[in-house]
């Protein structure tokens, strides 16, 4: 549906990413890694719909398995605009796994060259 330009998708998307915020399952965390990873895919997206990944996605920077939070470091990437490089920032103060801490310092660079 992606590939075909929908965003039909997007509300049931921003659902898993919703209903999974507060599990700390490893299957939970790896729907909300499937989902992340499609979100920078969508194009028109709402301001409602923003306003909804802008809220959940920061979540997950408290999740407790570094790979959910270098796969929200990449989604962040992908989607660059300065709110992202603002959680970006923000995540980097508090990470202590070193290779998310590289992962953010390289979307950072990355962001800002634009």
């Amino acid at each position: 549906m992606l590939d075909l330009g929908r965003n039909d998708c997007l509300a049931d998307v921003l659902d898993v990413l919703q209903s999974a915020r507060t599990s700390q399952s490893v299957e939970d965390a790896q729907a909300a890694l499937q989902a992340m990873s499609l979100i920078p895919r969508f194009k028109s997206v709402t301001p409602d719909e923003l306003s909804q990944v802008r809220s959940i996605i920061p979540v997950y920077f408290k999740s407790k398995y570094p790979w959910v939070r270098a796969t929200l470091v990449s989604t962040l990437r992908q989607i660059g605009d300065p709110w992202a490089a603002e959680q970006l920032r923000n995540a980097l103060a508090a990470e202590q796994e070193a290779y998310v801490r590289a992962s953010i310092k390289s979307a950072l660079t990355a962001i800002e060259s634009k």
